[in-house]
């Protein structure tokens, strides 16, 4: 958090310098857009924030293809609006077909309307193209996970922790990736070293869970809640819909709406709610979100 505050104030003194720089306004609509997602700005002051900066980077240059994928940002995060994020890609995508970031937003946006065989290929062109960056085999592993491609989400998880071992989500991934494999000892194992806190506490949640170690399990889920309420309030959901509570699956789901949870955008891809499918508020909650089940 701290470093994207004087990222902030860094680009703010670049553009005073000059203001027609649009990888400045792109990177600042970013640093903006982190601040918002951990809960540093409301959502209120956080969305003109990553709005104006963003078009700002347009204005001053149309043809740099990056900002597209932050534009795809604002329209899935913000404005809930998932088929103006498909034609941000799609324009981001026909200036620059190898653009990684814009891939990863287009993979994203594919998610959103559960075509994941389309999410996959685009993050497999990602790695093709950048194999020693550890984002690449996150975000594959990511897609695998929610492809419900399972061994592959764990191999790709694997090769991204081994240029980064204390990156944040990673073995939360992986914990869900060997939970869906009925590698239990191994998935706790793996939520053991998840290096963010609320996400530490979620994955040994579920992973004690499966082992039957409920007193483990409910411990971890009460410090989460404890503690991270309001930033977390979809993760907290994703607990209850793997123990397979489905009335507070749903209430944290909707606590989870009105706190403006960025999370809620993977809902219909995300295995863990798999239990609670067939209830029949799922589809209902989908169709708020504008999700494709």
């Amino acid at each position: 958090i701290e470093g994207d505050k004087k990222a902030e104030k860094l680009l703010k003194e670049s553009l005073a310098i000059d203001p027609s720089y649009a990888p400045a306004w792109d990177l600042l609509s970013t640093v903006y857009h982190f601040l918002t997602d951990h809960g540093v700005l409301t959502f209120d002051k956080g969305y003109p924030l990553v709005k104006e900066t963003a078009m700002r980077a347009v204005a001053a240059d149309s043809t740099y293809a990056t900002v597209y994928a932050q534009l795809g940002t604002l329209a899935i995060s913000y404005e809930k609006d998932y088929q103006k994020a498909q034609e941000y890609v799609d324009k981001g995508l026909a200036l620059e077909p190898n653009n990684t970031e814009v891939l990863n937003r287009a993979a994203q946006v594919a998610l959103l309307f559960n075509e994941t065989k389309k999410a996959v290929a685009y993050n497999e062109q990602i790695a093709k193209l950048d194999p020693l960056e550890e984002f690449s085999h996150y975000a594959l592993g990511m897609t695998y996970y929610y492809a419900k491609m399972y061994p592959e989400a764990e191999r790709s998880l694997n090769k991204a922790l081994e240029f980064t071992p204390d990156a944040d989500i990673t073995h939360q991934l992986l914990t869900g990736a060997l939970l869906k494999q009925n590698k239990f000892e191994a998935a706790l194992k793996a939520a053991e070293k998840e290096a963010s806190e609320p996400l530490r506490y979620q994955s040994l949640a579920v992973a004690h869970h499966a082992l039957g170690n409920e007193k483990e399990a409910k411990e971890n889920l009460h410090k989460l809640i404890a503690n991270f309420e309001k930033e977390y309030s979809y993760v907290i959901a994703s607990v209850y819909g793997y123990m397979d509570d489905h009335e507070n699956t749903f209430i944290w789901l909707e606590k989870a709406l009105n706190y403006e949870d960025f999370g809620l955008t993977d809902l219909n891809v995300e295995p863990l709610f798999e239990a609670v499918h067939d209830d029949a508020r799922w589809p209902n909650f989908l169709t708020r979100l504008g999700l494709t089940q």
